[in-house]
């Protein structure tokens, strides 16, 4: 939650979903790096095929510990908590190569510093508050958009990928996670779209269409299994 937050609150807002929607593909880059690690430790025969996966995971870790030592504290962050000076200097840095009289960083500021009182003044201060109305439609909104999110998307098919695989008549002791590593390749292509129109297409239709096609596939996908019918399981 934290790094979309913080890319949120640091981008420029004409680009803001762009930028967000890079993490997603950061994430699938990393799903395809995973699965094709595995692919090929999974011909060594010793403790080497673990601990090289999660040896590798250390890098990228490590690299995000340093690099968020040398990032600045969000605009949005610093005017909450009174820095509103601080603030200021950061803006100027991130959009005017430090131009504290950039018209867009002063009206920039401006916005924030209006938003964050507003969010003062409509704040939520209990859990119970989350149950009222209009604050509990907000809420169910929220948490609808990322549950559906989670049972529509390419999450079963990425966890189930090997079983789903020889269901679909594909056979051989590798080709069930030669096809998995293909898949997550797919999944990091299919991310760029979003990437690239998300901000012309706005917020809405994004998901809409990205949920239809996901019923399509889904559904090819379920025909497939069931042409072939090969079985991978007990049915006594």
């Amino acid at each position: 939650m934290s790094v979309p937050m913080f890319q949120s609150e640091l981008a420029p807002p004409a680009i803001r979903g762009r930028l967000v929607s890079f993490q997603q593909w950061a994430i699938t880059w990393g799903i395809v790096v995973s699965y094709w690690v595995d692919y090929g430790l999974h011909f060594v025969q010793s403790d080497v095929a673990w601990r090289v996966p999660i040896g590798i995971q250390i890098v990228p870790a490590a690299v995000l510990f340093v690099a968020m030592v040398f990032m600045p504290y969000s605009p949005r962050w610093l005017v909450d908590h009174g820095h509103v000076d601080e603030a200021h200097v950061v803006l100027a840095n991130l959009r005017a190569m430090g131009d504290l009289n950039a018209p867009d960083v002063v009206t920039e500021l401006e916005e924030i510093k209006e938003s964050v009182r507003i969010d003062g003044v409509t704040a939520v201060r209990s859990y119970t508050e989350l149950f009222h109305v209009p604050i509990r439609r907000r809420v169910l909104i929220g948490i609808a958009v990322h549950a559906l999110s989670q049972l529509s998307g390419i999450n079963v098919t990425l966890y189930f990928a090997p079983t789903i695989f020889k269901q679909s008549g594909l056979t051989g002791k590798n080709a069930s996670l030669l096809a998995q590593g293909l898949s997550g390749v797919v999944n990091c292509l299919f991310t760029i779209p979003a990437i690239l129109w998300i901000d012309r297409w706005g917020r809405r239709k994004t998901p809409m269409f990205g949920s239809l096609g996901c019923g399509i596939a889904y559904f090819v996908q379920a025909v497939a299994t069931g042409a072939t019918q090969h079985k991978t399981f007990d049915e006594n």
